[in-house]
C-alpha cells in the first residue's frame, strides 16, 4: 500500500507537501485537464469496520449497485496513511498509526480515479481529497466525528481540524462534507418553522 503522489498533511504548523512523489508532475495534469468529469453520485457509510473479510468487498458491491462514483467512509479501523487499488476502485485511507479504532477513507470507481489533484491526510476521524471537475474543483471532506456524548473539548477540535481544511478550498468550489456526526436525534417540543419538533440533541 503506498502513499498518494499528491498527498498533503495537516500539521500544527499548516498544510506541508512531501518534497517526494509525483507532485510536480505536469504531465499528469494535462490528463486531467483533458479529460473533466462533468457528473458523478456521492455517498458516506459507516461500515464499523474493514478489518473483517469482505467488508470492503462489500462496500464496492454496494457502490456498483447504486451507481456511486465516490464513497466515504468511517470506521476502517485500519493502521497508518496511504492508498492502493483494487479492481475498478481506488482507496485512499486516513488513519492514525494503530489499527483497530477510528479510520476514514474515500473510494473512486471509474474516471474519478484519474481526476484526484491532492489528498489531506489529517487523522484518523478526518481527510479531504482535491478533485478536478469540468468547471472547476470537487473538495470532498470525510468526517468522523467523537459520539455526541463526548467532551466538549474533543468536540470542538474536530470542528477545528473542519475549519482548517475548509480554509483550505479554493473560492468556486464546490465542498461536500461527508461521514458520520454521531448526532443524538430527540423530540422536542421547539415550534422552530425550519426544524420541526425534530432536531438535533444537544
Amino acid at each position: 500500500m503506498n502513499s498518494h503522489p499528491n498527498q498533503r498533511f495537516i500539521t500544527d504548523h499548516g498544510p506541508r507537501i512531501p518534497r517526494s512523489g509525483r507532485g510536480s508532475n505536469k504531465a499528469s495534469q494535462v490528463v486531467i485537464q483533458r479529460n473533466p468529469c462533468t457528473d458523478f453520485r456521492i455517498g458516506t457509510w459507516n461500515l464499523r469496520t474493514l478489518l473483517k473479510t469482505g467488508k470492503l468487498e462489500e462496500a464496492k458491491n454496494e457502490m456498483k449497485e447504486v451507481h456511486l462514483d465516490i464513497l466515504g467512509i468511517c470506521e476502517t479501523r485500519w493502521a497508518g496513511n496511504g492508498d492502493f487499488t483494487q479492481d475498478d476502485v481506488w482507496i485512499i485511507y486516513s488513519r492514525s498509526e494503530k489499527s483497530g479504532k477510528n479510520g476514514v477513507a474515500v473510494i473512486l470507481r471509474g474516471k474519478w480515479k484519474e481526476n484526484v489533484l491532492n489528498t489531506y491526510y489529517v487523522d484518523d476521524r478526518t481527510m479531504m481529497i482535491k478533485l478536478q471537475a469540468a468547471l472547476t474543483n470537487i473538495y470532498t471532506i470525510q468526517v468522523y466525528f467523537p459520539t455526541y456524548n463526548s467532551s466538549d473539548e474533543e468536540i470542538n477540535v474536530m470542528y477545528g481540524k473542519l475549519e482548517e481544511l475548509m480554509s483550505l478550498t479554493k473560492k468556486k468550489s464546490y465542498v461536500f462534507i461527508l461521514g458520520d456526526f454521531n448526532a443524538s436525534v430527540e423530540e422536542q417540543t421547539s415550534t422552530s418553522i425550519h426544524m420541526g419538533k425534530y432536531e438535533f440533541g444537544n
